[in-house]
Formats: structure tokens, C-alpha cells, sequence
């Protein structure tokens, strides 16, 4: 099963200013898997990525 979190900035100006380094630091993580569209970005657990019936991700992160 995955979670889904929706972030939500104070200040959407700041996060218009930053889109691009967020995004660069979510693609350096080791659990990063891929970025879906502009504003989602896809995560993986600790579980072995080759178990049977294994989800895609295990984490989805929307801007």
C-alpha cells in the first residue's frame, strides 16, 4: 500500500521561486524513483524493488 501527501507552501510565490531546486533534491534522494509530471514525484520503502505484486512506488508527493 502507498501514501499520498499533498504539500501546500505559505508562500506560493516562495515555492514558484524554488520549484526547480525542490525538485532537484526530491530526483538526488536514493528512494527517489521518478517524477510522474511537473508537480509529482514518486518514492520508494526499504522493501526489495524485486518482491512479487510490489507496488510502483510507496510514496507519492504532490506540489
Amino acid at each position: 500500500m502507498s501514501g499520498e501527501f499533498y504539500i501546500r507552501f505559505e508562500s506560493f510565490e516562495w515555492y514558484q521561486n524554488n520549484q526547480k531546486s525542490i525538485a532537484s533534491y526530491l530526483s538526488s534522494l536514493p528512494c527517489f524513483i521518478e517524477q510522474n509530471n511537473r508537480n509529482e514525484f514518486w518514492l520508494l520503502g526499504l522493501e526489495d524493488r524485486n518482491l512479487p505484486e510490489r507496488w510502483e512506488f510507496d510514496m507519492r508527493l504532490f506540489f
